[in-house]
């Protein structure tokens, strides 16, 4: 069973593709011509072939799929987002966008080709992915990287972060878009703007800067950082 999450359009108008758009409010089931089940998500569009031909099987997903494969070792299944073109080689995955930075694929089972499209960095086309191994695309280095969590890959291709007189919104937006975790303000502290700069450095390393300057604490529960007063001691 393979995941994908991502938005990409088919660079060819083709006649003989099909599409079909989820406009319920719960997943829908069909089949494609060879036999790959697909279980489409609400609001999310598929574009593929009403008959795939014998050298390429190739679709376009808009929002959310699950896709169980057909494997064929003649005839291998592609999935276009964006620069990054996966090839399923009989395997069981995970591709998931997260917002405007990243493409991260994770491979549980089987084996799995991940290449960038017209990349000018050759070292970087492409690579095979075995099982527990993940790979992250980042938009903003152009770069395909190879890690074993994704954790390992943001904390690696995270260059530089800054901020200038940013609002707590603005900082929770970005923060959640790079690193997925959701920020909240619990301190009696609402207005308040801040600039810095960072290299490197994980979330955790950001909040405990800008708490450090605000007079703040934080705390984290899961993915959930909660901004909150600091605690005075008595002396």
């Amino acid at each position: 069973i393979v995941t994908y999450l991502f938005i990409q359009k088919p660079e060819n108008e083709l006649s003989s593709w099909n599409e079909k758009y989820n406009n319920t409010d719960r997943n829908i089931i069909f089949s494609l011509n060879d036999s790959t089940v697909v279980t489409l998500a609400p609001n999310s569009t598929l574009r593929y072939p009403i008959v795939f031909d014998k050298i390429n099987r190739q679709v376009y997903l808009s929002g959310e799929a699950e896709f169980n494969v057909k494997k064929n070792d003649q005839n291998f299944f592609k999935v276009y987002s964006k620069k990054v073109i996966t090839t399923v080689l009989g395997t069981i995955f995970t591709i998931k966008e997260m917002a405007d930075s990243a493409i991260v694929i994770d491979l549980r089972e089987g084996k799995l080709k991940v290449e960038i499209e017209d990349s000018t960095k050759s070292a970087f086309d492409s690579m095979l992915l075995y099982p527990n191994e993940k790979a992250m695309y980042v938009f903003h280095t152009k770069h395909l990287y190879k890690k074993y969590t994704a954790a390992e890959i943001i904390d690696q291709t995270m260059e530089r972060i800054s901020f200038r007189q940013s609002s707590f919104e603005e900082i929770a937006n970005h923060l959640k878009k790079v690193f997925g975790k959701t920020l909240i303000n619990q301190s009696d502290k609402k207005n308040w703007r801040f600039t810095g700069e960072f290299n490197n450095a994980s979330v955790e390393e950001i909040i405990e800067n800008i708490c450090f300057v605000k007079n703040l604490s934080s705390k984290i529960e899961g993915d959930t950082i909660f901004i909150i007063n600091k605690k005075h001691t008595k002396k």
